[in-house]
């Protein structure tokens, strides 16, 4: 309580201060500009809500329900302009009319977006999809995230979003549990970097992915993490009359985790960095590779190439052929009754 003593105190940074189980009413008294809460529990945010006015937690802001009145608090964002948003618990929304008054495609300050639903719901009044056709971002975002999304398909700015977030460097779309298909990113022109996780649905990474020639001209970080049921990713696509080009042509770093199933075909995407973690699969899958492939002359460019592998195969150094200026190596090795081994030799000839 006696931080409200702290009266010249205008800004408060708890993040991921996740064990934080309760608030001292005095913060209530302060007059705080901001107070900074992102990963912290939903009983704190909750709490926080009854102490502090909502522009003082900006930019995270959880939608709350009123069931007396029928309706949340997400029109309270008519109001706000600042440059990040961080819009959590989007099912309590209870009507599309809500979403239309934030008019959120017209906050022209805003470039850092997040729009998440909560992965566990008790009630959901709204379709995913019929709500985040109303939540076009403007045209100036720089970054967005889209977060435990549950409808099979996306509305049609995300379809055709490379008309719509011409401006967007990164995208990141995680813990979405029927998505069946992915949008088609390829066309973003200032994309840089791209995150997928938690997208049990999706079982291919394909030309549908890139949309059209010319895919990807600026990516140059792609994650894929807990992808359970990935299981191809073609890292060449045909643009016209057969020729052949490389999904990711200026890719620099390449992380792969948690994808047990994914193999890559028809030879290594060009990085200069990558981190494979229990994805033993896209290993033997560029061992199979045939070096002669015309494909594959760009892995030259990899330089650092970290492997961790859990079980009991052992890789061959096969996979070498394709990255002859690696420079830097690291293997980490753990059977399933050992702990961590670690095997490196960090200046490769």
């Amino acid at each position: 309580e006696s931080i409200g003593n702290l009266k010249r105190l205008h800004t408060m940074d708890l993040s991921h201060c996740f064990k934080l189980k309760s608030l001292p009413e005095s913060i209530g008294k302060l007059g705080l500009k901001s107070l900074v809460l992102e990963g912290c529990s939903d009983a704190l945010l909750d709490q926080a809500s009854s102490l502090v006015n909502y522009s003082q937690t900006l930019p995270l802001f959880k939608v709350r329900a009123d069931e007396v009145n029928g309706c949340s608090n997400l029109p309270l964002l008519e109001g706000a302009h600042v440059s990040e948003l961080r819009i959590r618990c989007l099912e309590n929304v209870r009507s599309l009319e809500e979403a239309t008054k934030v008019m959120l495609s017209d906050k022209n300050y805003l470039s850092v977006l997040t729009l998440a639903w909560s992965t566990k719901r008790a009630v959901q009044i709204l379709e995913d999809k019929d709500l985040l056709e109303q939540l076009v971002p403007p045209t100036g975002l720089k970054s967005m995230c889209l977060q435990g999304y549950s409808s099979t398909s996306f509305p049609g700015w995300l379809m055709c979003i490379y008309r719509h977030l011409i401006n967007l460097v990164s995208i990141e779309l995680r813990e979405m549990p029927t998505c069946s298909s992915l949008p088609p990113l390829g066309q973003l022109p200032h994309l840089e970097k791209l995150e997928l996780w938690e997208l049990p649905g999706i079982k291919r990474i394909d030309r549908e992915f890139c949309g059209g020639k010319g895919a990807f001209r600026r990516l140059s970080s792609f994650k894929v993490s807990f992808m359970d049921g990935l299981e191809e990713w073609n890292t060449t696509y045909c643009v016209e009359d057969g020729v052949e080009e490389f999904m990711f042509p200026v890719l620099d770093r390449l992380e792969i985790q948690g994808c047990p199933r994914l193999r890559l075909k028809p030879c290594p995407p060009t990085f200069r960095e990558c981190y494979i973690n229990g994805s033993g699969q896209v290993i033997s899958s560029l061992e199979e590779v045939d070096k002669t492939s015309r494909h594959c002359s760009s892995s030259s460019r990899a330089i650092k190439l970290d492997l961790h592998i859990l079980g009991h195969s052992c890789h061959s150094i096969r996979l070498f052929h394709h990255f002859p200026t690696l420079r830097e190596f690291a293997y980490f090795w753990r059977s399933p009754d050992e702990p961590a081994r670690k095997h490196a030799a960090p200046h490769f000839p």
